[in-house]
């Protein structure tokens, strides 16, 4: 296989590990410039973004290691990041049983989620 098979993703990689650690949707960014490079099949583009995601996760658990092994200490701290993981898990489930990823892929829904998540921060924000 040519580089030139590589080279989208390899890019597309790169943005992701940029964009993680900018106040903006890097899964946003993904979908809508997976669209604009014409990477038509979701199923793949789900298991990169999964990819490179976890490739970012990896790189923060790495980075923040000391914090993280000082979370275990604090106990209140750890049992308040358990609670709040738990309507993420329960969402993650309902997508999972409703087979609802795909749709999740589409650049319309990620539009649609960004501004009506930027009006409920806006909102939240002057409250």
């Amino acid at each position: 296989m040519s580089f030139s098979i590589y080279f989208p993703l390899i890019a597309l990689a790169i943005i992701q590990g940029i964009t993680e650690w900018l106040p903006i949707s890097s899964s946003g960014i993904l979908v809508f410039l997976e669209q604009l490079i014409n990477l038509k099949d979701k199923n793949l583009n789900l298991l990169f973004n999964i990819s490179v995601h976890a490739g970012s996760l990896i790189a923060i658990i790495f980075y923040f290691k000391k914090e993280i092994f000082n979370i275990f200490k604090n106990l209140k701290l750890l049992q308040n990041i358990i609670i709040a993981t738990i309507p993420v898990v329960l969402f993650g489930l309902i997508v999972k049983v409703l087979n609802l990823n795909i749709l999740l892929q589409d650049i319309k829904v990620v539009a649609f989620a960004t501004v009506f998540f930027s009006i409920i921060l806006y909102l939240s924000d002057k409250t």
